[in-house]
């Protein structure tokens, strides 16, 4: 079993995003990072990063330096979202993810960045099963 958001299950969210479909961006030519925080977790705060540079999507754990976009959130609201009960979006609209960073180019990549989530959330929901919350 892997352990929700440990180096190891970040390394296999890496491998499968390597694997998977390409995202198409609204410009290729300009990678983007999205930095994800998760904060009062069992083993303390999370920083992760997703890049997605030509179409290819990668994870790294720890602070980008260059994030065109942060999400913070706490552990709870992390897991609920990787357990597919809870939605990005509402989690939003609920107060319980923040975002920061450049929202204009959020908003021209929101089709890309839709695509990502769906695409994320097939990954995890594969990770699910050899998942320990």
């Amino acid at each position: 079993m892997l352990r929700y958001l440990s180096p190891e299950w970040l390394s296999e969210l890496d491998r499968a995003c390597r694997e998977g479909r390409p995202v198409h961006a609204a410009d290729d030519e300009v990678p983007f990072v999205i930095q994800l925080l998760v904060s009062d977790g069992p083993q303390g705060d999370v920083a992760y990063h997703l890049r997605v540079n030509h179409g290819a999507v990668s994870v790294q754990p720890g602070v980008a330096p260059e994030s065109n976009i942060t999400l913070s959130h706490d552990y709870a609201t992390a897991e609920a979202v990787a357990r597919g009960e809870l939605s990005a979006q509402r989690a939003f609209m609920a107060g319980r993810l923040r975002v920061r960073g450049d929202l204009v180019r959020l908003v021209e990549l929101q089709g890309s960045v839709a695509e990502l989530s769906d695409d994320i959330g097939g990954v995890t929901q594969a990770l699910r099963d050899r998942t320990e919350f």
